[in-house]
This record gives C-alpha cells, structure tokens and sequence, in this order.
C-alpha cells in the first residue's frame, strides 16, 4: 500500500492507462487542478487481494432522478 499527500481537496480520480503506461493515477482537485502520477512499473491491476471486499454499492438511477437530470439538461 502506498500514501500520496495532496495539497487540496480531491474531487475525482482515475486509475488506469493514459498513453502507454498502465499505472497511471490521474486526480483533480476542487480548485480546477489536474495531477497525473505514473505508478510503478512492477505495479500490475487487480493485485489487491482485498479489491472484491471493498467495492462500493451504488444504487441504480430511479426514473424520477433521470427525470430531473433530463429537466436540468433542457434548462
């Protein structure tokens, strides 16, 4: 396990290829900021054990949530 100290305030992150490194972690911050770090090489995807356990469950979208994004779109 590795720890990354960030300044600010993390608003999404990306893990995965970017070019043709396969290790890359992209984060961007509140404030508008984009950071690519490039992981180790010897870093491979899915070698934590502990990745199944750990998933978040995230609830399909209801009709009436699409509804409103669809209403907000229109605006």
């Amino acid at each position: 396990m590795s720890t990354i100290k960030l300044k600010a305030c993390i608003l999404g992150m990306y893990l995965g290829r970017y070019s043709r490194e396969d290790g890359t972690l992209i984060t961007t911050s509140v404030e508008g900021a984009v950071e690519a770090r490039i992981l180790s090489r010897r870093w491979k995807p899915g070698t934590n054990a502990n990745e199944n356990e750990n998933q978040l469950v995230v609830p399909k979208k209801t009709k009436v949530f699409v509804e409103m994004m669809n209403r907000e779109k229109e605006k």
